[in-house]
């Protein structure tokens, strides 16, 4: 499935012409991400490729976000994926009521890639850690990136942007759905 995102109407990337996300979750359980950057990117501040490993702020920089919210509830657990390889994960009770960071047995797996006018970043998380994602449930997803050109000026592109201020943690930007089948 492709999804393409959005630039919230307050912001404005010269740099970036489309984003485009292909999702997936494989029967084993693991959501398969692709995002799809496409323009000028050497116009972009990209992080430099890192050791991967969980690190707070990286929306401060390029990333990319996935928001997870089973159907029906109120909690939701959010997804960072850097250019750079690192990452991290933060669970919520309701909008940005934080829990306890989760514990990850499997980090995501994130790769980049770019060629002439694009930035493909993938990103692939065994879900079945997630004992609240892993269920035979309906998921709704938000898909996000931020995106910071060379000049500093960020933008803030979704799936949807429900409020005046860009707001990923929103629940009515998470408009997706998809069927998890995971473990019993």
């Amino acid at each position: 499935m492709s999804l393409s995102l959005y630039c919230h109407p307050d912001s404005y990337c010269g740099a970036v012409d489309d984003i485009l996300v292909h999702l997936s979750l494989s029967a084993s359980g693991h959501l398969i991400l692709k995002y799809i950057i496409k323009g000028d990117i050497d116009g972009l501040n990209l992080p430099h490729h890192a050791k991967p490993e969980r690190e707070d702020e990286l929306w401060a920089e390029t990333c990319m976000e996935v928001f997870l919210q089973p159907k029906g509830g109120q909690s939701y657990t959010e997804m960072n994926f850097s250019p750079s390889s690192k990452w991290a994960i933060y669970k919520f009770k309701n909008h940005r009521k934080k829990l306890p960071d989760p514990e990850i047995a499997s980090p995501p797996v994130i790769r980049t890639h770019l060629e002439n006018a694009s930035l493909t970043l993938f990103a692939d998380i065994d879900l079945s850690q997630f004992s609240e994602l892993s269920r035979d449930i309906t998921l709704n997803i938000g898909l996000s990136a931020v995106i910071e050109e060379l000049s500093g000026r960020k933008s803030f592109w979704a799936l949807a942007h429900s409020t005046d201020e860009p707001d990923f943690h929103n629940s009515d930007c998470f408009i997706h759905q998809l069927r998890a089948a995971g473990a019993a």
